[in-house]
């Protein structure tokens, strides 16, 4: 649904999400959703800011839902030239969103730097 500059988008899982699948108790994640409100606002001068905040609910893993959020400044330069600076974040739990093949932590904090040409 988007009214104005805001949108709102729910995704639901009929089957295992990604999956994900709870071997303590035997459950699978299907029922799991999304939500994601976001909204884009003309700034001028060809900027833009995008705040965006998202609820992923995993079924029956409750260690695996979490809340996510970025804001994201664009400036489009013209003849398809367009970059964004976005600070991206979450509440996942860093013990849950571990990886053990190489030791990094998935839910981390960051900030995504992006050129794009378009044609």
């Amino acid at each position: 649904m988007t009214y104005g500059p805001a949108t709102v988008k729910y995704s639901h899982s009929l089957s295992n999400l990604f999956g994900n699948y709870n071997f303590m108790t035997n459950e699978k994640s299907s029922g799991s959703g999304y939500l994601d409100v976001s909204a884009t606002f003309d700034l001028g001068n060809g900027y833009s800011v995008t705040p965006h905040v998202g609820r992923q609910y995993v079924a029956k893993i409750v260690n695996a839902s979490y809340t996510d959020y970025s804001l994201t400044l664009g400036k489009d330069f013209g003849n398809g030239i367009s970059a964004s600076a976005a600070v991206i974040g979450t509440n996942a739990q860093k013990s849950f969103y571990f990886s053990p093949v190489n030791g990094k932590e998935l839910g981390k904090d960051s900030v995504v730097l992006g050129v794009k040409y378009s044609f």
